[in-house]
């Protein structure tokens, strides 16, 4: 049997387990979800990066195509101008984001590639465009290509122009020709540079001047700060890649595993300990009780008279010496299992008469001994032995039809007549025999 201190103490030691295993599986799981935080950040930098590269690689593979025809023209722009149904038509097969060319002389277009849909841009002076000859400008001031915001087309819709500036005396670039135009498809450029993989996230990719090109996503995650930014560079300037992914809430999978892992062990390890304890309580109480009467025996008495005695100032006490008369005829009569009912009987109208901070102990064979804490009068001990005496001796104990009357002798010491423990029930057991004798 396990005592209610006991059982507070393995309840107590329970709840500091829980409350240690469930602090070190939350922190030993952090570690993992910010490792697993950390793999997933770093594997979306990674493929940021790889599209940022494709972008790139793409872009500059056009510009590269368009800038031979730009050098086709400042070698001979006669015929360029003669022959430009077949150049242009060469140069866009080996092309997959120029929707349209455009020839300008002087900076007014006098040839347009497709033809078709594109007239409308035939004649254009860019002068009379402000924002279209901002980047015919700048191409013709650098010597070097230039794309520009997005603008509106004269054939209508909004789309980035790259300008190609022609000299005829390259590399010096005093003679300036004209320029030589696209309208980028920048928008299929970018879609085909495996943005849509990139699952959970919003992309915008913006102008120098912050313009947006291009977005596509969950709009909402914009309302964050972005997970990744990276300049796409294009021709002496860049453009922004902006990745905005879910905000770190959800628990990734590594949290999971660590948490259920570490419950799992956490759980395992509790209930081998607990079973562990409650057998080292319950062989413990089973060592230090009476298995007949359920009662602290001698053992019981050695290690609590010990706690007594190492007390700088221990509390008053006393002791009582308890011997069934008769008890051996009783059972030589009657049998073991009458003198086992006996000792029961007896065992429990003395826990039935005195408190709760007393403690009956069986001392050996048919001997009781109990010991009377927080003893404040003297004058009450005899009153407790007398009632102790009367619940024994009052009532015959009943066994098989048979009236069994146990006659008991007596003796008590108070703590004040000992040295110690020891000394006081040795005071008590003299006294008792004494008794015993008359």
């Amino acid at each position: 049997m396990i005592s209610n201190k006991s059982t507070l103490l393995l309840v107590t030691a329970a709840v500091a387990y829980i409350a240690t295993a469930a602090f070190i599986v939350y922190h030993v799981s952090m570690v993992f979800y910010d490792k697993g935080e950390q793999a997933t950040q770093n594997e979306l930098r990674n493929k940021v990066m790889l599209i940022k590269a494709t972008i790139e690689s793409k872009l500059y593979k056009e510009l590269h195509a368009i800038d031979r025809l730009a050098n086709i023209v400042s070698s001979d722009p006669d015929k360029a101008l003669e022959n430009w149904g077949p150049v242009a038509t060469n140069v866009l097969k080996k092309t997959f984001y120029v929707r349209n060319l455009a020839l300008a002389p002087n900076d007014v277009v006098t040839r347009v590639f497709p033809l078709e849909a594109n007239n409308k841009a035939i004649g254009l002076d860019y002068r009379t465009k402000p924002k279209q000859y901002a980047g015919v400008l700048a191409a013709k001031e650098d010597g070097f290509i230039h794309i520009t915001e997005p603008v509106n087309l004269v054939q209508g819709g909004q789309g980035i122009l790259v300008h190609f500036p022609i000299y005829l005396d390259y590399p010096d670039n005093n003679r300036y020709w004209g320029v030589l135009s696209i309208v980028l498809d920048h928008q299929r450029l970018l879609m085909d540079s495996k943005i849509a993989h990139l699952q959970d996230t919003f992309i915008l990719v913006s102008s120098p001047n912050q313009s947006e090109l291009f977005s596509f996503g969950h709009a909402h995650l914009k309302a964050s700060t972005p997970a990744s930014v990276l300049e796409i560079s294009i021709p002496h300037n860049s453009w922004q890649l902006q990745v905005y992914a879910k905000p770190a809430g959800a628990f990734n999978s590594m949290f999971y595993v660590a948490v259920v892992s570490g419950a799992i062990i956490s759980t395992l390890v509790f209930v081998i300990l607990l079973l562990l304890l409650i057998n080292y309580m319950k062989a413990r109480s089973a060592a230090l009780h009476d298995p007949l009467t359920n009662l602290p025996n001698r053992r019981f008495l050695h290690e609590y008279s010990a706690q007594l005695d190492s007390t700088q100032l221990p509390p008053s006490y006393a002791v009582v010496c308890i011997d069934l008369d008769k008890f051996k005829e009783a059972n030589d009569s009657y049998g073991h299992a009458c003198g086992d009912a006996i000792l029961k009987e007896v065992a429990w109208r003395i826990k039935n008469c005195i408190r709760s901070s007393d403690i009956a102990i069986r001392y050996g064979g048919d001997e009781f001994l109990i010991l009377l804490t927080r003893v404040t009068l003297k004058s009450e001990i005899p009153d407790v032995v007398n009632k102790i005496e009367h619940a024994i001796e009052a009532e015959p104990i009943v066994w098989d039809g048979h009236n069994i009357t146990i006659p008991t002798s007596i003796g008590f010491a108070d703590s004040s007549e000992g040295s110690n423990v020891e000394a006081t029930i040795h005071l008590a057991d003299k006294r008792m025999y004494e008794n015993k004798q008359r």
